[in-house]
């Protein structure tokens, strides 16, 4: 499996529906750290 780039959001919300509401930050493969790759792929995490 080879990571092209990674999204997540943080932050604090109240119901599963304000989500959307959250800033993403978004990782290109160039900025995605060694570790961070090695650590998905050994824990088989599925994000889509």
């Amino acid at each position: 499996m080879e990571i092209e780039h990674i999204s997540y959001k943080r932050g604090m919300i109240k119901k599963p529906s304000q989500r959307k509401r959250l800033r993403a930050r978004h990782l290109g493969k160039e900025n995605i750290p060694i570790e961070i790759t090695a650590l998905i792929e050994e824990n088989e995490v599925y994000v889509n």
